[in-house]
């Protein structure tokens, strides 16, 4: 791949696997020195081994970005390295599925504390070193269930914080683009990773059938859009969701 981040800097948020560690890779791999963030210590290890081998600059930062003291520390430590981030990645998110009436408040909270205020945690502290980048970008990752409802599994904690994710997305989007900040978000649909390697294969079988074009999305597919919506060309898409589902839902 060529090289077209040489210099910038990067944060990917829940980068230990799937989506994150697709996105991270990819922005390795175009010479971004890249920060991967997890609150599993072995993952994050792991991922920064990966990207190191193939001579890619990676830094680990171990953080729950639930936890607002640990975020703060992990921006002021990539403050410390580099003193500005160029690209944020929102990406780490938790699930719980559970019906509306079947959802403890600890599930709720959990649910909300990663996915929706951990997004808000993030943004809120990268925003002074944001600032001194000439070309900054920021994508939160969302969710076709944040449109439809349900996908999989009935999952309203989840629904409701991808949700605000998008509503988030847009107030910032107005708030910084004066200061040359675009800020956008990707909605993916059923993406082939680990956690559908947990399901049944009776279950798997059934996916294709969610989905127009009969098949899941790739990890790879998620971090191409990310790279579009980071590149110079792309300067005046800022507030927008992409979504990328396969056809389950249009915008």
């Amino acid at each position: 791949m060529t090289a077209t981040l040489q210099n910038k800097i990067a944060l990917v948020t829940g980068a230990g696997r799937g989506i994150g560690r697709a996105i991270a890779g990819q922005l390795a791999a175009a010479g971004a020195s890249v920060f991967v963030n997890d609150c599993a210590a072995a993952s994050v290890v792991d991922c920064v081994a990966e990207l190191h081998k193939n001579n890619w600059q990676a830094h680990p930062a171990l953080a729950d970005v639930a936890e607002t003291d640990a975020v703060r520390q992990m921006f002021a430590d990539i403050a410390r390295a580099y003193g500005r981030l160029d690209i944020l990645i929102n990406n780490a998110a938790i699930s719980r599925p559970r019906l509306c009436i079947e959802t403890s408040d600890e599930d709720w909270a959990a649910v909300l504390s990663v996915n929706l205020t951990g997004v808000f945690y993030c943004c809120r502290a990268a925003f002074p070193l944001l600032q001194k980048s000439e070309s900054a970008r920021v994508v939160n990752l969302s969710s076709v269930s944040a449109y439809v409802g349900k996908v999989v599994s009935d999952n309203a904690a989840y629904v409701a914080a991808k949700a605000g994710v998008d509503g988030l997305t847009r107030a910032l989007a107005r708030e910084w683009a004066a200061h040359g900040i675009t800020v956008n978000s990707i909605a993916p649909g059923i993406v082939e990773t680990e956690l559908h390697a947990q399901l049944s294969e009776a279950q798997r079988a059934q996916l294709p059938a969610l989905i127009p074009t009969g098949r899941l999305t790739t990890t790879e597919e998620i971090a191409a859009a990310v790279s579009y919506l980071i590149a110079h060309t792309s300067s005046q898409i800022t507030g927008h969701t992409i979504h990328i589902n396969g056809g389950m839902y249009f915008a």
